[in-house]
């Protein structure tokens, strides 16, 4: 009795013990991207607007290696003893020499070897030159060279450098409608551009024609423009080009796809002394 009448209660401090917490994060964006299921395509201009720049030479070709293009060929001459500039003879002989395909070439696509005198760099001030024809063809994929589409619109003209040539590409007719093999009677496998000048020539006096003759073929790959505003080979720099059509043309597929890996984060209980009342 006496030790319960000296010892009153006692109040003892309160122990509170924090939750657990848990956070959940999530991983970036994965982005995959696929390429369309179409092995043959055509990513060529449906419109060229081609400024002549009589200034350049052959040296001068933006499509080499380009993304889109296979082979590139050009040659500038004077009609004179037969010579061609290195890069159409080097060309040449990597794409047709030794083969068959030397044989179709020639046979539909004329490279025209005739007496021409290689110009040499920087021979011919643009302002010398006065374009009296060109002529715009197109070929088809078949590796044979044979002409699809020939436009004549300007076989007897009068330019001058800076001034702007059109030409309509026969894959505008391309029909959305169809399947793009049904149609390769009208589907571009590359262009072969014939440029023809006359100048005057300094030392006799005599009036001579100058030639400039650019090809080059598609690789028709989907999803590639082979062809874009700036670039430019021999005489000539794109300018505005009318794009493909979608339809024969698709853009690669992007498809995006995010994973939530949850994470979870432990925080180690904490107490807290509540002080008694």
């Amino acid at each position: 009795l006496a030790q319960a009448l000296c010892c009153p209660p006692v109040n003892l401090p309160e122990t509170i013990v924090a939750p657990l917490t848990t956070t959940t994060t999530t991983e970036p964006a994965t982005t995959i991207t696929t390429t369309p299921p179409l092995d043959l395509c055509s990513c060529s201009p449906r419109e060229y607007n081609i400024k002549l720049n009589l200034d350049q030479d052959c040296d001068v070709d933006d499509l080499d290696g380009a993304p889109g293009i296979d082979l590139t060929f050009c040659f500038l001459g004077s009609y004179g003893s037969l010579s061609f500039g290195k890069r159409f003879v080097r060309r040449l002989g990597q794409g047709f020499s030794g083969n068959s395909d030397r044989q179709l070439a020639t046979r539909h696509i004329e490279f025209e070897i005739e007496d021409f005198t290689r110009i040499k760099e920087r021979e011919l001030a643009g302002d010398d030159v006065e374009i009296i024809s060109i002529q715009f063809l197109e070929f088809d994929t078949s590796g044979g060279l044979i002409v699809i589409n020939q436009d004549d619109t300007y076989s007897n003209t009068t330019l001058k450098n800076g001034d702007v040539a059109t030409f309509k590409s026969i894959s505008d007719n391309l029909d959305p409608d169809v399947p793009i093999e049904d149609q390769l009677d009208i589907l571009p496998g590359g262009v072969q551009l014939t440029l023809r000048g006359r100048t005057i020539d300094e030392v006799t006096g005599e009036e001579k024609i100058v030639s400039n003759r650019i090809t080059w073929s598609y690789t028709n790959a989907c999803g590639v423009e082979p062809l874009e505003a700036g670039q430019s080979i021999g005489w000539t720099t794109f300018g505005e080009l009318e794009p493909a059509s979608e339809a024969f043309c698709p853009a690669p597929v992007t498809t995006t796809t995010t994973t939530t890996t949850p994470t979870t984060t432990t925080t180690e209980e904490e107490t807290t002394t509540k002080a008694p009342e």
